[in-house]
């Protein structure tokens, strides 16, 4: 199957470490910092700015490319509070017009994410992760 159609961000945890994986170009950048400097904070873990800054710049990329479907892994407290991948977000939803986007949000934040964002032509579908 062609996925010349698809781009965007995910999120995969490799060997306990967080990355975000760009679709297109299958590369990946580690989300996670050792140090407080140039790194935000969201619970108990440090988050690299220039990770999200590359994620945030890959989705931005996205518009425009005639695509089907982009991808956005995923939206919580950070983009509610207008950080972490908050500005592509926020560009994607008045730049697109073809395209369907995928937003992958945890459902106790599903109503404050489509209030945020003004969202109200949308489907959910519920996907449930199994550890291995």
């Amino acid at each position: 199957a062609s996925q010349k159609n698809i781009d965007g961000i995910l999120q995969p945890i490799i060997e306990e470490k967080r990355f975000f994986y760009h679709i297109s170009s299958r590369t990946l950048f580690q989300m996670e910092s050792e140090d407080d400097i140039n790194s935000i904070k969201v619970g108990r873990y440090k988050f690299r700015l220039e990770a999200f800054n590359w994620a945030n710049e890959k989705l931005i990329n996205c518009i425009g490319k005639n695509l089907e479907w982009i991808v956005v892994d995923e939206i919580g407290l950070l983009e509610l509070n207008g950080e972490g991948l908050h500005s592509s977000v926020k560009k994607l939803l008045s730049s697109t017009l073809n395209e369907k986007l995928i937003f992958v949000v945890r459902e106790s934040l599903l109503q404050k994410v489509l209030d945020y964002y003004k969202i109200d032509n949308y489907e959910t579908m519920k996907l449930q992760y199994n550890s291995f």
